[in-house]
């Protein structure tokens, strides 16, 4: 299992290792590969798991740059005297430092000029072209939905900062700028997103594509 709590560039990840078996699992431990823009301290582990029980690792993380994905976690434990390893992707990404900004249209297209050698853009098809994504983007990504923002209706424009180590609170440098252009009778959308960091940009706008194709 997994608990999160985030609070600005800083978050704490819990994870619960279980065994359900009868017989003590040993040699428990993880390894987290190194990730470029993400710093983490786990705390120590155990490393005999007793049948029937459960026991927590509590990483301390902080963003300090833009990443581009989550590092891989190598699980490693010894039962009935065989090795045996998992590898999954630590549950933790760059979008979950967002912080949504609420701001007009002078100062969105301002920023969005500002990064206008920062930007990706894909276009897909829509799984949906009739659904809003402002759920997706407000409680899924944590991004702010500007209306009256674009002088095309149809789009959707959604704005965020991202929190890192050291960066001033809704800093111009720090903003995440979205803008979701639909043909809703093409049932086609471009989206457009602009930040600082190619990894994280590119990152984040594959998760959107991919909640919303």
């Amino acid at each position: 299992g997994v608990k999160m709590e985030v609070s600005g560039h800083a978050a704490r990840v819990a994870l619960y290792f279980g065994n359900k078996t009868q017989v003590a699992l040993t040699s428990l431990a993880t390894q987290l590969a190194p990730a470029d823009g993400l710093a983490v301290r786990p705390s120590n582990l155990d490393g005999t798991l007793q049948p029937r029980t459960q026991q927590q690792q509590v990483f301390e993380a902080e963003c300090v740059v833009p990443f581009a994905e989550s590092p891989q976690l190598l699980i490693r434990y010894v039962e009935n005297g065989a090795e045996a390893r998992i590898a999954l992707r630590f549950p933790l990404v760059a979008s979950k430092f967002n912080q949504p900004l609420q701001t007009d249209s002078a100062d969105f297209f301002r920023r969005w000029k500002l990064h206008e050698a920062n930007e990706s853009q894909q276009v897909f098809k829509l799984k949906d072209a009739s659904a809003s994504p402002e759920r997706l983007l407000s409680e899924g990504l944590r991004l702010a939905v500007l209306r009256g923002v674009d002088p095309q209706p149809a789009n959707t424009v959604a704005a965020g900062w991202l929190a890192t180590k050291g960066m001033t609170p809704q800093a111009d440098a720090a903003s995440v700028l979205l803008r979701l252009e639909v043909n809703a009778a093409a049932g086609m959308c471009r989206a457009s997103l602009r930040m600082n960091g190619a990894g994280a940009r590119t990152g984040l706008l594959n998760l959107i594509v991919a909640q919303l194709s």
